[in-house]
């Protein structure tokens, strides 16, 4: 919607009289509809405040218009009789309901002469060139000036000297000349300093207006005072309307011009120069053929004030990196910066422009990529190796070493040799030569191609010699609660091939020196494809045999004595005990209370081996006496593990474990007296080291006895058992 107001200008009245403005408000435009109309009077200067009181507008704001209706409003003033003279500026400003944001002003001005008006115009009379009205100002391109000329006439029958002043804008804005027709025959013009006219004489008077360059675009409207020193106190006003243009122009730099990327930090600086007199609003479009780059700023609007000047920064970021060349020749993209007037003032200016340089990639990083594409290709070809390789089918030792470094000469004192070879079914023998300063000086043979020789062959887990072993330890799963029987399958046993051993274990195998000194051993295998030379070896440190003087003969101490070393270092449990029941009798103990009780379990404990022996009793924390006895209270509800370690200096260690469960039963109180207990005491094998313990404490008052029950023996399938 578009409003169109054409008003009727009147300046002049009289006190006691009433003052009408009319205008007229027409409801135009291609998009138009009924709309109302808003209208108000706003005045500025507070001498002039008065004609918010004396002013009224027929009809009353709102009016609502039709399409293409046009209503003429009236604002009338009612002047009173005591009214100040003088000239009174006021604006009629207004406004549509579909462009609430949108204010139209329209400056006027009322003049009220003074009481002695009339006889002044008796005396002078004057007359302004170029006229102006508020409709019509006189139009001022930005940094030009205007002259007006006042023709003043003395009526009078007297000389006068007359004056103009402007007491409304600043000295360097405008300038008065003064200019009197004396009479002579040239009819020179001769300025004076006022203005000297003879009776029934005229003269002019110049009015130059200058504004300085940078003022800012809009209406003007000073106030000319004539002054009479025949009549000082009478004032004669006229007022002037300029309307000064406005002025949209734009420069514009871009620094630099020209950026080598990544060579140069991509960032462009545009400064904006706005050498006009109004604010302009300007919002910064980016445009490339190539679209190779885009550009980030903070802002992509901006506003700038008459006679400022403002700075962008864009920072160039490539969209895709990998279009970036990788040898040859470099891109070169052209990228125009445009500058959109969002106020619509004017055509926006020419867009600067800006080149850059996108430089192909460095050849150390093209190297580099090829090594890592060639390193990933042997890594995977690796990989590929490692994963899908057959596993070896050679014999190989994995560990050979002395049980210890220092021996004493003779068949008690054999040395101890471990050793754990892979794929022993490939072997056809195995040697063990004794070493004496490379020089093999004594050797022993051992026949593999069938079977693990008899006399290194261990008879259990705890003895000294050889034995099969698993080259992993397969992962225990989650036990099974339930599983559902499976079809007997006579094809299926006949597919299933019995366990197959990768590797054996030996344990303490001795060699008997057949003299003292500082020896090494060395362990050598050989193939059954080649029997003559060895596929593998392997040798220990230095080991020492001591003299000691011994006449034992080497066919003597050739005998294989098992446990004679694993009995010396291993420790034993003698007895574990729970209220004088073995532990070991059952996986699972459970003992019945009442509601409200405890059960009071009773641990008892015996282990024997050599000094310095460790014994640990879990949960209870810290170390424990070999052998010793201590009450364990249980709350029902709850399944405690007990476990008994006992560890040798030498690292070796033995392990027993029982879980103890406690239910609430309905079972009357025993009244029964508690059972004496004795603590097992060791067996006379082998003396314990440590000192004996000491009873246990005993209680005040007895503790009733919980009834053991026996439990079902679980499945052999091992669980781990929960802990406290």
């Amino acid at each position: 919607m578009q409003i169109e107001a054409r008003s009727t200008i009147q300046t002049k009245t009289d006190r006691g009289m009433q003052f009408c403005q009319n205008f007229s408000i027409a409801n135009t435009g291609i998009e138009a509809k009924r709309s109302a109309v808003y209208f108000w009077l706003e005045v500025t200067e507070p001498s002039f405040f008065s004609l918010i009181e004396w002013h009224s507008f027929s009809p009353a704001s709102p009016v609502h218009l039709e399409v293409g209706e046009t209503r003429t409003i009236t604002l009338n003033f009612d002047i009173p009789a005591h009214a100040a003279p003088g000239t009174y500026h006021y604006t009629i400003a207004y406004k549509s309901e579909q462009n609430i944001e949108k204010t139209i002003r329209c400056p006027l001005q009322l003049e009220v002469p003074s009481m002695q008006q009339n006889r002044f115009k008796k005396t002078l009379n004057f007359s302004l060139d170029p006229a102006t009205t508020s409709e019509s100002p006189y139009l001022l391109q930005p940094g030009e000036s205007v002259t007006f000329t006042l023709n003043i006439e003395n009526r009078s029958a007297i000389s006068d000297l007359i004056y103009l002043n402007c007491s409304e804008l600043l000295p360097e804005w405008f300038t008065i000349e003064y200019l009197n027709r004396e009479a002579n025959p040239l009819g020179v013009v001769q300025p004076v300093k006022g203005l000297r006219l003879e009776a029934q004489e005229s003269g002019e008077i110049q009015f130059t207006f200058h504004p300085p360059i940078g003022t800012a675009a809009g209406n003007y409207f000073p106030t000319l005072q004539l002054i009479s020193m025949n009549s000082p106190d009478l004032l004669t006003l006229d007022v002037i309307y300029v309307q000064v243009l406005p002025d949209t122009r734009l420069e514009t730099e871009l620094i630099p011009k020209v950026r080598s990327i990544p060579q140069e930090f991509p960032t462009f600086t545009l400064r904006v120069r706005n050498r006009g007199n109004v604010e302009r609003k300007l919002k910064l479009e980016t445009r490339g053929s190539e679209q190779r780059f885009q550009f980030v700023t903070e802002t992509n609007t901006v506003t700038i004030a008459p006679n400022r000047e403002t700075a962008i920064v864009l920072q160039a970021v490539p969209r895709n990196r990998w279009q970036r060349p990788w040898w040859g020749k470099p891109l070169r993209s052209a990228v125009s910066f445009h500058l959109i007037p969002t106020d619509g003032i004017s055509d926006p200016p020419y867009p600067p422009q800006a080149k850059l340089i996108w430089l192909p990639q460095p050849k150390w990083v093209l190297a580099a990529l090829m090594l890592m594409g060639t390193g990933t290709v042997l890594l995977l070809l690796s990989l590929l190796y490692r994963f899908n390789r057959q596993p070896s089918t050679t014999a190989d030792i994995i560990e050979f070493s002395p049980t210890k470094r220092t021996y004493l000469e003779g068949a008690s004192n054999a040395v101890r040799l471990n050793w754990t070879v892979r794929n022993p079914e490939m072997l056809d023998r195995l040697v063990i030569a004794q070493l004496n300063e490379g020089a093999e000086i004594q050797t022993k043979a051992y026949r593999f191609s069938t079977a693990i020789p008899k006399e290194l062959q261990a008879k259990t887990e705890q003895e000294n010699g050889c034995r099969h072993a698993n080259s992993a330890t397969p992962v225990q799963s989650a036990p099974v609660l339930w599983e559902l029987p499976l079809p007997e399958l006579p094809w299926l046993s006949s597919l299933q091939q019995p366990a197959k051993y990768s590797k054996i274990e030996c344990q303490g195998i001795p060699f008997v020196s057949s003299q003292s000194g500082a020896f090494k051993y060395k362990l050598k295998l050989f193939d059954k494809s080649d029997a003559r030379v060895p596929i593998a070896e392997a040798a220990t440190d230095t080991v020492t045999v001591k003299s000691t003087g011994s006449s034992q003969s080497p066919e003597q101490s050739a005998a294989f004595i098992p446990r004679s070393f694993d009995e010396a270092r291993k420790p034993e449990i003698v007895a574990f005990t729970l209220n004088g029941q073995d532990a070991m009798s059952q996986l699972t103990h459970t003992f019945t209370v009442g509601t409200n009780e405890v059960a009071n379990v009773e641990v008892s404990w015996a282990v024997q081996g050599e000094a310095g022996l460790e014994v640990e009793l879990l949960p209870f924390t810290g170390l424990v006496k070999s052998q010793g006895s201590i009450n364990y209270p249980i709350a029902p509800g709850n399944v405690k593990t007990l476990t008994l370690t006992a560890r040798s200096r030498s690292g070796a260690q033995v392990t027993q474990s029982v879980d103890i469960q406690v239910v609430v039963g309905d079972r009357p109180r025993p009244t029964r007296s508690p059972i004496p207990r004795s603590t097992p005491e060791p067996t006379p094998t082998q003396p314990p080291t440590d000192v004996a313990p000491e009873p246990p404490t005993p209680t005040e008052e007895p503790t009733p006895e919980p009834t053991p029950t026996s439990t079902p023996e679980p499945s052999p399938t091992e669980t781990p058992s929960p802990q406290p």
